[in-house]
């Protein structure tokens, strides 16, 4: 766990408006309520990567915010209680108790369905930016994993050890279809350095109801990741000690009977 609070600022909201909605006014304004996933990617200041994925449960006075965090390649967890109060178009989120110093900010728009932020840690500063999106389901299940996604993934692994270590970039891009009872197939394309490769194969993945899930190496949890948008976007975290990645699922079809599943 953190031992010292920080800071999430939201200081750039992007929505998609309404017909009725004027801009440069808070007419026609729903505060954000219920759950939201959320994803965070950039570095800490000594140029450590940085990524986390989490899900925030805000209500009208109080939110709760689970984050998993791969610092530097180190997977921290926590848990984030505090109060909520939204002046005009403002929204404020801060810690209470032991996360006293812990300050959510951000400018709401009209519905609010996609939210930029923008985070800083700063008893151990963090530069990160990414999106808060509702959940808007009310509960899942491995069925609502049931389809065809497209995935994109973008990060580093850790090499070496101490004075020796070295960040080498990562990026992927696939498909992966899921059969809605837990298992899934993927192929994907890999670029790590200079070298493109290859791969393929099933795994086993887990939806919790609160809608976020696992997939599985080998019994493992190897990426968390969170549903939202009604199963129709998934962002996603390595898991892996010394890996520090983040990527995002997209929904093609909701019909998929991946052929190397039993």
């Amino acid at each position: 766990m953190l031992q010292h609070p920080f800071k999430v600022i939201l200081i750039s909201l992007s929505v998609l408006l309404g017909a009725d909605a004027k801009a440069g006014s808070c007419l026609h304004i729903k505060a954000p309520e219920g759950p939201y996933g959320i994803q965070l990617q950039g570095s800490l200041v000594d140029g450590k990567p940085y990524a986390a994925v989490g899900l925030a449960s805000i209500h009208p006075s109080t939110f709760t915010l689970n984050l998993t965090a791969s610092e530097g390649g180190s997977i921290i967890k926590r848990t984030i209680l505090g109060t909520v109060s939204v002046v005009d178009c403002e929204l404020n989120l801060a810690g209470s108790g032991v996360d006293l110093g812990f300050v959510l900010k951000g400018q709401i728009t009209d519905r609010g369905r996609e939210i930029s932020v923008t985070a800083i840690q700063s008893a151990q500063p963090i530069v990160a930016s990414g999106t808060m999106r509702p959940r808007l389901l009310r509960r899942c299940s491995n069925n609502t994993l049931k389809g065809t996604f497209t995935y994109i993934s973008q990060g580093f692994d850790r090499v070496g050890t101490g004075t020796n270590v070295q960040w080498i970039p990562i990026g992927k891009i696939g498909d992966e279809q899921f059969d809605g009872k837990g298992c899934s197939v993927y192929k994907e394309y890999i670029k790590r350095s200079d070298h493109f490769t290859e791969e393929e194969g099933p795994l086993k993945y887990r939806v919790s109801e609160d809608c976020t899930f696992e997939l599985l190496d080998q019994g493992t949890p190897a990426f968390l990741g969170v549903i939202v948008n009604k199963g129709q976007v998934m962002p996603y975290l390595k898991l892996v000690d010394g890996a520090v990645r983040l990527g995002e699922y997209t929904r093609i079809n909701s019909s998929s009977t991946p052929l190397k599943c039993p």
